[in-house]
């Protein structure tokens, strides 16, 4: 066996675990003596306390090199010496002991069947020389595949002259529980691992609480920049970012990170007080909350020479009968979208209506029904959709949308935002000045944002998405949608 750690070769597996299976790889020669036979369980001294992780539930998947391992363990005639397999159901106990529960599975794809908050996936590596080395460690990951927290541990242990299998059996299981105890230790040390099982109990007693909660990476645009922001007393802004539904609709992964940060950078980057931004996620983000704010507090703060900032992160759907785009708040059904959905046609005429001198709307969804950021009732059809049919020509509105009416809107799985949102935010760090003049405007940011987009969903997910500005020429010219009146550095 090669002295460096076996590969994953499994690049979707959610947890990775190294775990330690010590297989005997040579028999010394001339050794004739029965073996001293003894249960590899026997002594082992496994912790008899509650579960570490109670609220999570793994699926157990053997890599092909954990299986592989197995059989020329067997081949190699090991079974002299000791059991593999009970060694190998020693390691998996650690996980039966401290978790709700961990449930043997074929393939990785299976953990979703049963429901598994993560996936482990077991391999090894293991080395005789001189010493008997062994190199455990676990890399944990979501189900999304983001990294969560990992864990390295070396054995190393002498090895005696060898006179007999049972000798060297002894030797073997005397490391394989060092080992063991050693894993044991550093899963049960997990902070990031005991935050998921806490936001996991907390879910599941909440009656709206329908997905495992995620841990979610962290990104570059999540540090926000150090500027010196201009402030404007009269710009207001709603922000809506919407994850996890109550009609059990498939999450909008990040929506609500999206707002959260969106509603920073309002703040804290371009100048708007605090006391001039919405910000509702989830629960709170309800269709009466979208007609509240958008038709009732707008109008009663915007007044003239005032800027407006709409921010939307969530599922879009289409009305199949009339080709109407909307947005699905919290208590959304898309099988009941024109009773529970919010038009954005009557987004757009509510903003119409404020005596704004501008308007400005970022929609990092979409609106075809085909996936990603979209949903569809049930027997429905993906369709084209217009995204500008409820724009006045010469208004004062400017619209970003993530994707065109008929494309779907992604999710930057690597750094924990939607797609649009993430090279948005970029834009603002500075990226998006693109002529260096100390203002960002929405013509020049949209620039920088749509060859990025389209990049990574064509490069990451195989998708073409291709962001959407909207707004009448002269809107354009006038520089309309400014976002960053200067930076200071």
């Amino acid at each position: 066996m090669s002295g460096s750690v076996l590969p994953l070769g499994t690049r979707e597996l959610r947890v990775h675990v190294l775990v330690p299976l010590i297989v005997l790889l040579t028999l010394m020669p001339g050794c004739v003596e029965p073996p001293e036979r003894q249960e590899p369980l026997a002594g082992l001294g496994l912790q008899s306390g509650p579960p570490a992780y109670p609220n999570l539930t793994v699926a157990l998947v053997l890599s092909e090199n954990t299986k592989n391992t197995m059989q020329y363990a067997y081949k190699s005639g090991a079974t002299m010496a000791y059991s593999p397999e009970k060694i190998l159901e020693g390691q998996i106990e650690v996980y039966r002991r401290n978790f709700k529960a961990a449930v043997r599975v074929e393939k990785a794809d299976e953990g979703r069947t049963i429901n598994a908050d993560l996936i482990v996936v077991h391999d090894f590596f293991a080395e005789v020389g001189q010493s008997l080395r062994l190199d455990a460690g676990a890399i944990l990951l979501t189900l999304d595949n983001q990294q969560v927290d990992k864990i390295l541990i070396k054995t190393e242990r002498p090895l005696p002259f060898i006179k007999s299998p049972g000798v060297f059996g002894q030797a073997v299981e005397g490391a394989a529980e060092e080992t063991r105890q050693k894993l044991e230790v550093a899963l049960r040390s997990l902070t990031k691992l005991a935050e998921l099982n806490q936001a996991r109990a907390v879910a599941a007693s909440s009656p709206q609480a329908t997905q495992a909660p995620r841990i979610a990476p962290t990104s570059d645009v999540d540090k926000l920049p150090v500027v010196k922001a201009v402030l404007r007393k009269h710009a207001y802004a709603v922000v809506i970012g919407i994850e996890q539904y109550r009609e059990k609709l498939p999450t909008a992964d990040f929506a609500d990170r999206d707002a959260t940060l969106m509603g920073e950078y309002l703040t804290k980057v371009l100048g708007y007080p605090e006391e001039n931004v919405i910000v509702r996620i989830n629960d709170k983000a309800a269709r009466t909350d979208l007609e509240k704010y958008f038709e009732g507090w707008l109008p009663n703060n915007v007044e003239k020479d005032s800027s407006v900032f709409v921010y939307y992160s969530g599922h879009g759907a289409p009305n199949p009968k009339s080709g109407d785009a909307y947005l699905v708040p919290y208590d959304g059904d898309p099988t009941f979208v024109e009773k529970t959905a919010y038009p954005l046609k009557r987004l757009y005429a509510a903003l119409d209506k404020l005596p704004a001198k501008d308007v400005t709307v970022v929609l990092d969804s979409c609106f075809s029904g085909a996936g990603g950021r979209s949903v569809l009732a049930e027997g429905a059809r993906p369709m084209g959709l217009s995204l500008e049919t409820a724009l006045v020509a010469g208004g004062k509105t400017v619209v970003l949308a993530a994707s065109s009416g008929d494309q779907i809107s992604s999710t930057f799985k690597d750094k924990g935002h939607g797609l649009l949102t993430y090279y948005f935010l970029k834009g603002l760090q500075g990226e998006g000045d693109m002529d260096k003049d100390g203002a960002i405007e929405m013509a020049e940011l949209y620039d920088y944002v749509k060859p990025n987009v389209q990049r990574i969903a064509r490069k990451q997910y195989n998708n073409e998405q291709t962001p959407q500005l909207l707004a009448s020429p002269d809107v354009l010219k006038k520089g309309g949608g400014r976002l960053v009146e200067r930076v200071n550095r």
